[in-house]
């Protein structure tokens, strides 16, 4: 059976919200660009660099890049900025996913100078397994100060309940389609009683960011093969 025809549950509503690219991520996007197809063009790519080129692209669209020599360094960005303007507009609890370490960081720390250190907690692998169970009974509790919670997707998206709140922000994804549906089912599920529930995917315009979540909307499978043979056309 599908849940569908199980659980009297909320429609479904979902948003876009544009967060264009500065001038130094474009510089990088572009340069990542021009040697991506190019390498593509002239050899045989893996299925396993196309989507580790992938993933770069990723990065530096929410405003970080890894250096070769694996140092994480920060690139001027607005995302930060579109998510606090997205949040302002909405009240309630609120669960933001992002499939990056760096991003879960810059959030928690954006929106504790915003709205305090209290008002936000953080569910990914660096959570410690004793804490986790208490950050989703402090976020069940309507009388709890904590409105925000900052996932991990593959971590925090799959068995837990967050139904005190009716609204997901998406800041970032990755390319799985069950992690999609699984962490997007952790506010529409048995004990969600508004009357709709949101989605809101931050996209950075013109960039792998509006493929990814069309696909991933329209639950198609990204596959590493299928990401493989249309990764060039995405760019």
């Amino acid at each position: 059976l599908k849940k569908v025809d199980c659980l009297d549950l909320p429609e479904k509503i979902y948003i876009k919200r544009d967060s264009p690219l500065t001038s130094e991520q474009k510089k990088l996007y572009q340069s990542l660009k021009q040697s991506f197809l190019t390498e593509y063009k002239d050899q045989d790519i893996s299925t396993t660099i196309v989507l580790t080129k992938l993933l770069r692209f990723q990065q530096i669209i929410t405003g970080h890049i890894t250096t070769d020599l694996g140092k994480v360094e920060s690139v001027p960005h607005h995302r930060i900025k579109t998510l606090l303007e997205t949040i302002n507009e909405l009240s309630g609890k609120i669960v933001i996913w992002a499939n990056f370490r760096y991003c879960i960081k810059e959030i928690e720390a954006a929106l504790v100078r915003e709205y305090g250190e209290n008002s936000v907690c953080s569910f990914c692998g660096d959570t410690p397994r004793s804490e986790r169970v208490e950050v989703v009974r402090n976020f069940q509790n309507p009388n709890h100060e904590l409105r925000f919670m900052v996932g991990n997707p593959s971590t925090a998206g799959y068995g837990i309940t967050l139904t005190e709140s009716n609204t997901a922000i998406y800041y970032s994804r990755d390319f799985r389609l069950d992690n999609r549906m699984q962490s997007e089912d952790r506010i529409h599920r048995i004990g969600q009683k508004k009357p709709v529930v949101v989605y809101i995917d931050i996209v950075s315009p013109d960039t792998i960011d509006e493929k990814i979540v069309s696909a991933l909307r329209n639950k198609m499978e990204l596959s590493a093969k299928v990401l493989g043979e249309v990764a060039p056309d995405w760019l």
